[in-house]
């Protein structure tokens, strides 16, 4: 095999292995990144958003992005936008109202082929009832302290 086909299936085996994950709404969650940035050494990057530049855990990712607030009619964009230019084969959020938004707009990322982590956007809704919650996981056999 001559030097440039060994040279071409290299970098499309690392393209293939690369697995960059966006992790949003992060704030003050600095311990979190530094964990996913240890997991993630070798395999792909950490890109993190928040609204605010304030945000201590921006600092601690391989990228950040300052994005628009979730109730933003730009805010799906962005993040789609931020997913396209980076790669980004993963996305999860640190808080519950965006969890809703991202099962809600799960379609968008399938065409991206984009894992979204985190529940479909109707249970993500069940979970803002706390004491519904507590009635779902007695009803897994999840047990917990009682209401």
């Amino acid at each position: 095999m001559n030097e440039d086909l060994k040279l071409y299936n290299l970098i499309r085996l690392e393209n293939i292995m690369k697995y960059n994950l966006l992790i949003t709404s992060v704030g003050r969650r600095t311990s979190l990144i530094e964990y996913f940035k240890l997991e993630f050494e070798g395999v792909g990057e950490i890109h993190v958003t928040d609204c605010s530049s304030y945000a201590p855990a921006l600092y601690f990712a391989d990228q950040y992005h300052i994005v628009p607030r979730i109730d933003d009619p730009k805010y799906m964009e962005t993040i789609i936008d931020i997913c396209r230019k980076h790669e980004i084969r993963g996305i999860l959020s640190l808080i519950d109202p965006e969890l809703a938004l991202l099962g809600k707009n799960a379609s968008y990322f399938d065409r991206e082929n984009i894992q979204v982590f985190g529940s479909p956007y109707e249970e993500s809704l069940s979970w803002f009832d706390k004491y519904g919650s507590y009635l779902s996981c007695l009803e897994h056999h999840f047990y917990s302290c009682r209401f």
